[in-house]
């Protein structure tokens, strides 16, 4: 799996520089890639622990996992949520299943004689890194339907079944989406949510007068992410429903957890949706998380075409966007890490190895100057919007 999962990272890489593929499309080859070791991996571990395979366990992505915008070196955002059986306490995790979940996350990520793993971030959880790998599912929705935190509502913007019991996590992905859907005030999303981007751009951003974050600095790829995601979260207008290629169909609705059979019953009989949840009843879609950005972000515009700041369409920071993520993969291939730390001489190597314009989609940074412009137009945007 290890030696498989390398190679085709290789062949990406060629296929990228030599502009077979798009940024896009890059994107989502990485995400099936982490897919398939993640599954793999997880259904090997399994068989070497003598676990049954329909485990009630279901392992979830966050983060560019989630939403399907992997680029390279990416880390695995993961949660684990356990749906206890029949004969089990219904609060906690069998020892059989913690275990699992240790080697498991060991394997992803343990360098090997076959190559690198993966990175690996499981803070995403609820209670962070304060509280257990896995959680049972009462658990984990008790957390966000009374604890969570607006940001933490945002990551569930992005919450996608990788492996697994495939209803359970139908199930996760379910109640993300009544979640995140909900009705909620400006002031109560974007205060928070603002004072959120403040503290990464001071802390984590750490820029300096000649170098920049392409993601976590001012005008940088969570600007757009921020904003976007917040809108989302400000009555969930621009949620559209399943369809086929995006995420999944919708699928009929049924009257009990598809996951409570075999005696298992339990919590699930008390958390059936109801017609006052969604719209299922009347033969409707299933409320979904708007997982990937580049996908919000179109519904997005849909809805502020005329917006302008200082010359800048609203609709021309979608392009801004697409440069500035292509920009970003290509970093992490000069530098090999994932830090989007970038300057002008760094970029000048960029340019002068080849590495930048690509062959496509790289018409609206050609120089450094081109960078910083759109850094600022992006702030412009952002401040429109929150001020």
């Amino acid at each position: 799996i290890r030696r498989l999962k390398n190679e085709r990272v290789l062949q990406l890489v060629l296929a990228d520089l030599g502009g077979r593929i798009d940024f896009a499309a890059l994107e989502e080859e990485l995400t099936s890639l982490a897919d398939f070791f993640i599954g793999n991996t997880l259904a090997a571990v399994m068989q070497n622990l003598d676990l049954p395979a329909d485990l009630p366990l279901s392992v979830l992505g966050m983060g560019k996992l989630g939403s399907g915008e992997m680029s390279y070196l990416s880390d695995l955002d993961l949660v684990f949520v356990y749906a206890p059986r029949a004969h089990e306490p219904a609060n906690q995790i069998p020892g059989e299943v913690v275990r699992l979940i240790q080697r498991f996350i060991n394997m992803l990520y343990t360098p090997l004689q076959e190559g690198p793993g993966y990175p690996m971030d499981v803070r995403l959880r609820p209670t962070g890194t304060h509280g257990p790998l896995v959680v049972t599912c009462k658990a984990w929705l008790e957390y966000y339907e009374a604890q969570a935190d607006i940001w933490e509502i945002q990551a569930l913007l992005r919450i996608r079944h990788i492996a697994g019991d495939p209803e359970l996590g139908q199930w996760i992905e379910d109640k993300a989406g009544e979640i995140c859907c909900r009705k909620r005030s400006q002031e109560s999303v974007w205060p928070r949510l603002r004072h959120l981007r403040n503290r990464m751009e001071k802390e984590r951003a750490a820029e300096t007068e000649t170098e920049i974050d392409l993601k976590l600095g001012m005008g940088g790829l969570a600007d757009i992410e921020f904003m976007v995601q917040a809108q989302l979260l400000v009555g969930g207008a621009f949620i559209p429903p399943f369809s086929k290629g995006q995420g999944g169909p919708a699928m009929p609705h049924s009257t009990s957890p598809p996951f409570s059979k075999g005696g298992q019953g339990g919590f699930y009989e008390h958390t059936q949706l109801r017609p006052s949840d969604n719209n299922l009843l009347s033969g409707g879609a299933r409320p979904t998380p708007c997982r990937s950005v580049r996908r919000a972000l179109q519904e997005f515009l849909k809805n502020f075409p005329k917006l302008r700041f200082g010359g800048t369409r609203l609709d021309q920071i979608c392009a801004a966007f697409g440069a500035l993520r292509a920009l970003d993969h290509r970093v992490r291939l000069h530098t090999n890490s994932s830090a989007a730390k970038l300057d002008e001489r760094r970029f000048e190597a960029m340019v002068s190895l080849g590495l930048w314009p690509p062959h496509f989609d790289g018409s609206l940074i050609e120089t450094w100057q081109d960078v910083l412009r759109l850094r600022r137009e992006i702030r412009g945007i952002f401040r429109r919007f929150c001020p």
